[in-house]
């Protein structure tokens, strides 16, 4: 019988024992998931037990639109079940191909004249397919073209470009009276 008070001690120093270790339970350990947008900012935290699944409490991820492109939030780049460590997680959007914007450009000559017209890409280069522009010529000057009174790159709107022309002057003629006669002065 004697047994019996060794093993109660025994027994009451580990009821001890685990009352001082908080009850004999271990604290459940936690993590922190950080939730990223594409270019790193933070947009949410959120705290998760180990093993468990991690829940986004923040607003919807956004991610500027481009001049060719729309993004729309797709998810995240992994998993975000069974958390075992501190971690972050990125957005991830699907691209949207905008229907990219033409412009017309009017190439006009001198006079106003519409020459021909070319649809153009948001930011191109035009391209003139007309016959080549011409400015007759005056009693004084002969007229040459040289070019459009504005670049063709980078269209950013509807426009027109007029035809530019060097001048020459033409060489002065003198013209002098001649008058045919006969021996005896007749005309």
């Amino acid at each position: 019988m004697k047994k019996f008070p060794i093993l109660t001690t025994i027994c009451a120093f580990i009821s001890i024992g685990l009352a001082s270790c908080g009850g004999g339970k271990p604290t459940p350990k936690t993590y922190t998931v950080s939730f990223k947008n594409y270019d790193g900012t933070l947009l949410s935290e959120s705290s998760v037990l180990k093993g468990e699944t991690a829940v986004y409490n923040g607003p919807t991820p956004t991610r500027p639109e481009t001049d060719f492109y729309t993004y729309t939030w797709s998810g995240w780049d992994q998993p975000l079940t069974n958390i075992v460590a501190d971690c972050s997680r990125i957005a991830q959007y699907s691209e949207n191909k905008k229907t990219t914007p033409t412009y017309t450009v009017s190439f006009k000559n001198y006079d106003g004249t519409l020459l021909s017209q070319s649809s153009v890409l948001k930011g191109e280069t035009a391209i003139y397919n007309g016959p080549a522009p011409t400015r007759p010529e005056t009693d004084d000057y002969i007229y040459s073209f040289i070019g459009w009174d504005q670049p063709l790159t980078n269209i950013l709107s509807d426009c027109n470009r007029v035809a530019q022309y060097s001048e020459t002057s033409k060489p002065k003629t003198t013209y002098y009276t001649v008058t045919f006669k006969n021996y005896d002065n007749t005309v």
